[in-house]
């Protein structure tokens, strides 16, 4: 492995928190505005939109007002599919927060289990765990893809089927990742995709609440869905929707665009042995909704929060990965029950890619981290 201290032996300046100059010359760019859709009908066209990217169907697919509707859509129809109406709904620690209040709704209850260190999805050994230990009937499993990287999906296919349990995919920050060959969110009872999420429309969105799609599995009943899109009534400006409908348009072009700039980061830190990037297994394609790296090793002597501040001192807006509070609203929650979970938390920071960004940006950024490491390796 390459020490950080030899990569900088010509750039030994120190950080801006310790009184050093900035290496950015002018704060890096913000993500740039999107240009709206001048088609006829935006609310359609979004969710015909969404089938053609996934390829499935469109009449599988429906546009909901919020995520609280579509997500208690889901939820109800897993129920429906499952041998049990009512009981425990397994779900990772991270990725599916908002679905824990919304399970207790339908009579549900969410049952935390620990993430993969590589994947940072549902550990299938938590679920083999769960199921052998749990005596409360078990509904069905949620699936997420925090941070644009997908679950273990071979794995967990095969364990569900298994196990005959239906589940759900939490969807909204990994829209078109695939792993194997199969996109993300096209298998299961129903797949959700918050739009905001999905499109990455934080910067421009007026509404604070999102318009959301579901995309239900080829086994649901077709009357069901065909009333289930009778019954949606979007309550979004036309103005808003085209907004909305051209990120869809640009999205593809969008995270091609963020995968070639986290595939230059990751270049540009290989060799620092404190700096860990995600686990990038073959035949497994990253949105990269966010870049997340792990600092850790008794290379890195500083904590999360001293790494973070000398970070954005020096111009980077790298924040945690994971909320320390992750485990709010968790039924009998113990201290220490997710280990993982944990280690993530105390090592994880993560940083947004968007298409204002160039190369050349991402060049200072990891001289930047290369000269935080150098710091953080000391005393």
């Amino acid at each position: 492995m390459t020490s950080p201290d030899i990569e900088l032996l010509n750039d030994e300046d120190r950080l801006v928190l310790e009184g050093g100059l900035c290496l950015l010359s002018s704060d890096l760019p913000t993500q740039p505005n999107l240009s709206p859709s001048a088609a006829a009908d935006c609310f359609e066209g979004l969710r015909l939109k969404f089938a053609e990217l996934l390829s499935v169907s469109d009449r599988r697919v429906i546009l909901y007002d919020t995520y609280e509707a579509a997500a208690e859509a889901s939820l109800k129809s897993m129920q429906s599919a499952s041998q049990q109406s009512a009981g425990r709904i397994l779900g990772p620690t991270i990725g599916a927060s908002t679905l824990i209040s919304l399970c207790e709704k339908v009579n549900l209850e969410y049952f935390a289990v620990d993430i993969e260190p590589d994947s940072l999805g549902i550990s299938p050994r938590g679920i083999a765990q769960a199921t052998q230990t749990e005596s409360t009937d078990i509904v069905g499993v949620i699936i997420a893809h925090p941070f644009g990287h997908p679950a273990n999906m071979p794995v967990l296919l095969d364990m569900l089927s298994g196990y005959d349990l239906p589940f759900v995919q939490e969807c909204s920050e990994s829209f078109l990742s695939s792993a194997h060959g199969e996109l993300i969110g096209t298998t299961g009872i129903a797949s959700i995709f918050s739009v905001r999420e999905s499109l990455s429309l934080f910067h421009n969105f007026i509404n604070d609440s999102s318009p959301t799609i579901v995309v239900f599995g080829d086994d649901q009943d077709d009357e069901l869905i065909r009333r289930a899109m009778d019954l949606v009534h979007l309550r979004y400006t036309e103005d808003e929707m085209r907004i909305i409908f051209g990120a869809a348009a640009s999205i593809e072009s969008r995270i091609e665009h963020r995968r070639r700039l986290s595939w230059e980061l990751n270049f540009r830190l290989r060799g620092i042995a404190s700096i860990a990037k995600m686990s990038h297994a073959r035949k497994v394609k990253h949105n990269y909704s966010s870049f997340v790296l792990r600092i850790r090793g008794p290379g890195w002597r500083k904590d999360v929060s001293e790494s973070i501040l000398a970070l954005n001192e020096e111009g980077l807006d790298f924040q945690l990965a994971i909320n320390p509070d992750y485990s709010e609203g968790y039924r009998d929650f113990v201290s220490g029950q997710f280990p993982v979970t944990d280690r993530i938390v105390r090592d994880s920071i993560s940083l947004n890619l968007h298409e204002g960004l160039n190369e050349q940006h991402i060049e200072i950024v990891g001289k930047i981290l290369r000269r935080v490491a150098v710091w953080a390796s000391k005393v």
